[in-house]
């Protein structure tokens, strides 16, 4: 199976590699490792040192020993302790943009999610399985729905994001994201493809450093100009 769940343990499987998430003891969703396919629990090698100097949850009884600033998050909200940038940031009517997401229940589909009224992809001939993680926040009545469709053939895992107001009132969305990949090395590269008339995708590689580094086109639309992807090396 391309998908499995044990233990608070979520493992996406295609050919060649492995994507493993794992829920902690505060409901938090803890993204584990994206790499060489395995069949071990790689939460194991997180490292989480004494963080005297960090924020920590509020039920976590001031614990040293955890803090979000300082973990590996699957689809880190803002407001709560972490100071990274968030995936998805939000307000409510009393002026509150602290999100904390944890964990409330998931679901296994075969074939691939749909996104109404958007371009996706779709299944082929291999088989294809849809992972769904929901998210709740710990105050107000806001799902968020983590959609993952693995392409176990094709060694492709694809990402996407629902946003669930269930609050009686208006929710504000300033930023979401349709995905987050934190990851725990630092010796990464990115690839991007810029380009003009008649040169079109040229390849740029740099490395990533400290501090925000980002990509687009202000033209409105993907454009010869730049293209709408990037390839972390």
């Amino acid at each position: 199976m391309a998908i499995e769940v044990k233990d608070h343990l979520f493992s996406l499987s295609t050919n060649n590699s492995l994507y493993q998430m794992k829920i902690d003891e505060y409901g938090v969703l803890n993204h584990t490792w994206y790499g060489a396919k395995t069949s071990m629990d790689m939460s194991y090698i997180e490292d989480y040192p004494e963080i005297s100097f960090s924020a920590n949850l509020w039920d976590t009884e001031r614990s040293r020993l955890y803090s979000l600033n300082d973990r590996l998050l699957e689809y880190p909200g803002g407001g709560i302790s972490d100071f990274r940038l968030p995936a998805l940031s939000v307000s409510v009517r009393d002026g509150s943009c602290a999100l904390d997401l944890r964990y409330h229940s998931y679901e296994v589909t075969d074939n691939k999610y749909e996104l109404s009224g958007l371009p996706a992809s779709f299944e082929g001939k291999g088989k294809v399985q849809t992972l769904k993680i929901t998210m709740k926040d710990t105050v107000y009545d806001i799902y968020v729905d983590l959609l993952y469709g693995v392409f176990e053939e094709e060694n492709i895992i694809t990402r996407a994001v629902i946003i669930r107001n269930l609050t009686f009132f208006p929710l504000r969305i300033h930023k979401v994201m349709s995905a987050c990949l934190d990851l725990p090395d630092n010796e990464y590269e990115v690839i991007h493809f810029h380009g003009r008339h008649a040169m079109e995708r040229m390849m740029e590689r740099t490395s990533v450093d400290h501090g925000a580094f980002s990509i687009g086109s202000r033209r409105g639309q993907s454009s010869h100009q730049h293209n709408p992807g990037l390839i972390l090396a």
